[in-house]
């Protein structure tokens, strides 16, 4: 496989905030920026998916990683497996743990494939 065209460490920023745009700019100071009480966020959406295109990359860099086979070799297929597949479902749980009960479709997309 080819090496993914930006490594994590590339960059250090966080993630967008968690409010629509139209809530950026406002008269009032102390309501930029605020996204209102009772309204959903469908910028929370996009951090989601930025935050499992996370834990994507690292299971391709894991997985696919040049010097698995030297991991392989210290600690045992077996165990090498068991700690990649342990590490990336603990991984993938927090993730699904953390979205908002709003944005519970992405998950059930996920968990429930309609094929």
């Amino acid at each position: 496989g080819r090496p993914t065209a930006i490594a994590l460490d590339s960059f250090d920023v966080d993630f967008p905030t968690d409010v629509d745009d139209r809530y950026w700019l406002n008269d009032d100071p102390a309501k930029r920026f605020v996204q209102p009480p009772g309204e959903y966020s469908s910028a929370m959406y996009f951090v989601c998916s930025l935050k499992l295109n996370l834990i994507h990359a690292h299971a391709l860099r894991t997985i696919y990683s040049p010097d698995k086979q030297r991991l392989i070799a210290k600690l045992g297929r077996d165990e090498w497996e068991q700690r990649v597949v342990t590490e990336l479902d603990s991984a993938l749980n927090r993730w699904a743990d953390s979205v908002p009960d709003y944005c519970s479709s992405i998950v059930m997309e996920l968990r429930c494939p309609s094929n």
